[in-house]
Order: structure tokens, then sequence, then C-alpha cells
């Protein structure tokens, strides 16, 4: 199959291939296993050209998301973790990891959904790159969440707070814009099942010349309800 001659139907074919590959790299699988879960729902010369897909969009120096690949493995590559065996095991790792983001020139401009599969004992990782419209990163949770469903995710980001605004009145953005508010890093996570919920925000601690540093603000997250969490 040529991708110059490929067809309509061989083409949707290729991007659903790819999009599910995708969702494996996200979850964290092996390539041994998402290859072997790929194989029984598509043919070769489909993944290959799946494949090849993908790697452009990271590899090329035109590719929106070459600057986002690279980002990504330079932070993962300074996490050090065990094997993850449990829900608050994988949160613990999911704060280390996106404090390592906050702490990147890019990456800390870069929200981030992280993954946890039972059996799968790596961080699975997902970027949110949407922007605009007015709408916030928390606004495509779902749609990341929903479409990959993991056992449990933690969404991480940088906000802003401001504790004498009525936000309710507020658009997104407004309070980012406003003077009286903060920056801080937020960390929302919970399970499939419901039955695990996690909320964390921290203050980001601005050191010349040192890493940043984080307090935790431990008022955060009591009685937490948005119809934008999954």
């Amino acid at each position: 199959m040529n991708r110059k001659d490929i067809s309509k139907e061989d083409r949707e074919k290729v991007f659903d291939c790819a999009n599910e590959l995708q969702t494996h790299m996200f979850k964290g699988y092996s390539a041994k296993k998402s290859y072997n879960i790929i194989s029984k729902r598509y043919d070769e010369d489909t993944i290959q050209i799946a494949m090849k897909m993908l790697k452009s969009s990271r590899e090329s120096k035109d590719s929106p998301y070459k600057d986002i690949s690279e980002t990504i493995t330079r932070c993962m590559l300074q996490l050090e973790y065990e094997d993850i065996t449990s829900v608050e095991q994988f949160y613990t790792i999911a704060e280390r990891a996106y404090k390592i983001f906050m702490n990147d020139e890019k990456g800390r401009a870069m929200p981030i959904v992280f993954m946890y599969v039972k059996g799968n004992k790596k961080l699975g990782i997902c970027p949110i790159t949407e922007t605009g419209n007015g709408r916030s990163p928390m606004d495509y949770l779902k749609d990341v969440v929903y479409s990959a469903s993991p056992d449990a995710y933690c969404f991480c980001a940088e906000a802003s707070m401001s504790e004498d605004i009525e936000r309710s009145n507020y658009q997104y953005g407004d309070i980012t814009n406003d003077p009286r508010s903060k920056d801080i890093m937020v960390l929302t996570g919970n399970t499939k099942s419901g039955n695990d919920q996690m909320h964390k925000a921290f203050h980001i601690i601005e050191n010349k010349d040192k890493p940043l540093t984080f307090k935790e603000i431990k008022e955060y997250g009591k009685n937490i309800e948005s119809d934008k969490i999954p």
C-alpha cells in the first residue's frame, strides 16, 4: 500500500491505527504489547504507514509535535521511579514528574494527563496541546480520559488563583490576567471507579538561579465539584 495511492477507506484505517498506537504510547505500553494488540485489528501495511506517520510527526522539523516530544523525553529521563503497582504510588510519582516539567523551560507551559493502567508498571503520559476558543486545558480532560480509559489519571497544570475574586463571574483567562492572582500548580486525579479522588495545589516559589520549589496549599481540594472532572 503506497501512501500516495491510498484509498479513502484505507486512509481512515491508517488514521484509526495511528490514534490507537498513540493511545498505547500515552498508556505506557511496551512496543511488544502494543504490537500484539494492534496486529489483531490491522494489516501489516496499515500498521507500518501509521508508525511512519507518527514518527514523522515527532521528528520533522516542521511538525508542531516535535518540541512536545522532545520536552517530554527530556523531562521523563530525569524521573526515576519503581514499578507502579498502586493508585497511591501512581499519584505520588505523577506529582514528582510534573515538578520536573515545571522546572523545564518548555515543560512548564504544558498541561499533562498522567495515566495508570493496572498490569502496566510504567507511567503513561498525554500532553494536552489543544488551546484557544476560550477553553481551558481542563476542558479537554474528559476527552483524553474517556479515549484512553486508564484505571487512574492525574491531570497536572499551572493555574492562577486569587482569594478575593468571585470566579463565577470570570471567563477563562480573566484570573490569569488579574494582578491580584498568584500562580499555582494544580493536580487533580481520580480512578475509573471514582472512589479514590485526589486534589492538590501548590504555591510556586521562585528561587533566583535555582529550581522552583513548591509549598502545598493544605486547604485546597475540600468539596471540589466540577463537571469538567471525569
